[in-house]
């Protein structure tokens, strides 16, 4: 069965990503501290927390804004060439529901 999806929510989508970045972001940012602590200069070390924190706090708000305006630009091209299209397919059984 062949699906196209015509269009994509922009605030809902964005948030999602956003809030998943998060997760990662903070790997990343205790990753970040720690190879910046034991490595860096002195200058950088004296700014390692400040550095993972503006990680933190940066990194989901551009995530948001980069797919907001993804979707924004994919909603304008599916309004007017169609959208991506994806093919499903039923398997006949569904893991905890009822057959």
């Amino acid at each position: 069965m062949k699906k196209q999806i015509l269009k994509i929510s922009v605030h809902q989508t964005s948030k999602v990503i956003a809030i998943t970045y998060v997760g990662l972001a903070v790997v990343f940012a205790v990753v970040m501290f720690i190879v910046i602590s034991l490595f860096g200069d002195r200058g950088e070390r004296e700014h390692a927390l400040l550095i993972a924190v503006l990680y933190l706090v940066f990194m989901p708000f551009l995530a948001y804004l980069l797919v907001a305006l993804f979707c924004a630009i994919y909603n304008a091209v599916a309004e007017r060439f169609g959208g991506a299209e994806f093919y499903l397919e039923d398997t006949g059984s569904s893991e905890g529901g009822s057959s």
